[in-house]
């Protein structure tokens, strides 16, 4: 591109009533329209950008502070926040976008500006079939301002073309070889599609990369999730948030990972995980549940039907089957047998469970804390503890059995 180029993105949404979000601000793919357009935009490396809008909510959503945020106009028309930028704007030429267009790319914007640059355009625009897109480029001149004020709030982009013309000055119509990139999201049959559409481009990015994903059709993964080479991704699964997985692992079928991170060779089945981590060469699942807190591995076995929260899971462990593990620690090689809970909520307050390296916690145990157990101790089958107990000691609690003959 070689122009000294501003960008101004339109995120202003006329007569929005009974708290209606803007259309730049709907949520696509786990983030919002007006993100696909700045990410875009930023692709054609622009020496400023602007955005008109509600400033506030636009601020919160954006967070960049490149970025040049203006509060939309009190009357309606695009033409009107267009004006509010005079003066402002540095460059040569400025480009004018909506805000709600998640399909755009940079290849679409790049191949306008350098169009207009080539044929010296006074205004470009991009054409999907007979439609106007609302995607121009214009040379920043004294004309471009007159003609803005000139229409006033009967502005609409073709009102601007016209005048163009009947000035005779150099008007360039640039075709899109692909319509859908100006979709925008109006219903929800509008979102579903573009949402599709997000989802398979992110795959194909990801498999360019040495991602192996079986049917990305059916596999849900948010734009600016991080996942390692040599990782297998199954149908089902739903990477969101600020998840990164890392090299060599298997993800899937059907598991959930949110705001997660999954360390090199783990694997996750069938599962559910919320702002927990997973450390290198753990495996979790079928029918876990990892909940925000969570921090296990490496080399950790987590079975099914287990839940696990606040929690840290050192090296080697196991937890193999139907068990609650909250605001604990469990200590390196420890074994937790199956059914056992950690009572850590005493109806005011939550209490940790400290459990040593190497304690073998047998079956059907409930640990009531505040507890520790020690280092290489055993806890018997079926057992209530709600006392320390010391390292390398067995703890028994439970009642005693008394076999009664029938007479």
């Amino acid at each position: 591109m070689a122009c000294k180029l501003t960008v101004l993105i339109l995120a202003v949404d006329s007569g929005l009533k009974g708290g209606k979000r803007s259309g730049a601000l709907k949520p696509v793919s786990g983030h919002p329209v007006i993100s696909y357009v700045v990410r875009a935009v930023q692709g054609i490396y622009p020496g400023q950008v602007m955005i008109i809008g509600a400033a506030a909510e636009l601020q919160a959503e954006v967070g960049d502070e490149s970025v040049q945020l203006f509060e939309g106009p009190t009357t309606p028309g695009d033409g009107g926040a267009i004006l509010q930028t005079q003066g402002k704007v540095q460059g040569d030429n400025l480009l004018i976008l909506p805000g709600n267009l998640p399909l755009i790319t940079a290849g679409v914007l790049d191949e306008l500006v350098n169009r207009h640059v080539e044929k010296g355009a006074g205004l470009s625009f991009l054409t999907a079939g007979e439609a106007n897109s609302g995607i121009y480029c214009v040379r920043i001149e004294a004309f471009f301002w007159d003609a803005l004020a000139a229409i006033g709030q009967e502005y609409h982009p073709s009102r601007l073309i016209e005048r163009y013309n009947s000035s005779g000055r150099n008007v360039l119509a640039v075709a899109l070889t692909d319509p859908a990139a100006v979709m925008v999201v109006g219903s929800p049959v509008d979102q579903s599609e573009v949402e599709s559409r997000i989802r398979l481009r992110t795959a194909d990015k990801l498999m360019r990369a040495g991602v192996r994903i079986i049917d990305p059709a059916h596999t849900y993964i948010e734009p600016g999730i991080k996942v390692g080479v040599d990782t297998l991704i199954l149908p089902g699964t739903h990477l969101r948030g600020g998840s990164s997985v890392g090299k060599g692992c298997t993800i899937g079928p059907d598991s959930w990972i949110e705001n997660s991170v999954v360390e090199r060779g783990s694997s996750v089945r069938y599962s559910v995980v919320e702002s927990a981590r997973i450390r290198s060469s753990s495996a979790v699942g079928p029918y876990a549940h990892l909940r925000p807190g969570a921090d296990i591995g490496p080399e950790v076995r987590i079975g099914n039907f287990v839940e696990i929260k606040e929690a840290r899971v050192r090296r080697g462990a196991k937890v193999g089957h139907l068990t609650y593990i909250g605001d604990a620690d469990v200590g390196e090689g420890a074994n937790i047998g199956a059914g056992t809970i950690t009572c850590n909520y005493d109806g005011k307050r939550k209490n940790r469970t400290l459990i040593g390296e190497r304690a073998f916690v047998g079956s059907n145990v409930s640990l009531v804390a505040p507890i520790t157990i020690g280092a290489r101790a055993i806890i018997g089958a079926g057992s209530t503890i709600t006392e320390d107990v010391p390292p390398r000691s067995l703890a028994l609690g439970r009642a005693r059995q008394i076999n009664k003959r029938r007479e």
